[in-house]
C-alpha cells in the first residue's frame, strides 16, 4: 500500500479507523518524527498513531540504506 497524506494526516486517520488486511505499507504520511527522520529531534502524536497502526498489523519499520532527504525546497 502506498499512501500520500495531507498535513492533517487524513490518510493515517482513515487507515487507523478501518479493519484492513495490510501486509506491507509504504507511504508519505507527512509526519515528521525522530523515529524515521534524522533531522527531527522529537516524537509527534501523529507519529505515535502511525507506529500504533503499524504495530496493530505486526509491521516492522525498515531502516533506509541511505539517509537522504526525499524532499527539497524549491529555492
Amino acid at each position: 500500500m502506498n499512501v500520500y497524506s495531507d498535513s492533517f494526516h487524513n490518510a493515517m486517520n482513515f487507515l487507523s479507523n478501518k479493519a484492513l488486511n495490510i501486509h506491507y505499507m509504504e507511504d508519505d504520511f507527512n509526519i515528521r518524527d525522530a523515529k524515521w527522520n534524522l533531522f527531527v529531534f522529537s516524537h509527534s502524536a501523529a507519529g505515535q498513531v502511525l507506529r500504533d497502526l503499524a504495530d496493530s498489523y505486526s509491521l516492522v519499520h525498515s531502516i533506509p540504506v541511505l539517509s537522504v532527504l526525499t524532499h527539497y525546497l524549491d529555492i
